[in-house]
């Protein structure tokens, strides 16, 4: 008889930056230190499964507790006042 192996989902929160190449960044602020990027959207995403994957293998295999999230972070925008630089002369 063939054993079946149970495996648990979790959801990570990620979060993406793109810059001016067109690049998208990624972290996951429960796995500090855990970063990948792709040429796209897409393969960043699917990048960040595997990285994500590989870091619980990791943390698994050192019997390491699995980090999981109790709260997700809030993500938004501040409007703040930039003072104006003040221009020296050389």
């Amino acid at each position: 008889m063939k054993k079946t192996v149970r495996q648990n989902i979790s959801h990570y929160t990620v979060v993406f930056t793109s810059d001016e190449e067109g690049f998208y960044h990624v972290s996951v602020p429960v796995l500090p230190g855990c970063v990948t990027f792709g040429s796209s959207f897409q393969e960043a995403q699917e990048k960040a499964q595997e990285v994500i994957e590989l870091w619980l293998e990791e943390l698994a295999g050192e019997k390491q507790p699995l980090p999981q999230e109790t709260k997700r972070p809030w993500i938004g925008d501040i409007a703040v006042k930039v003072p104006k630089l003040k221009s020296y002369s050389v």
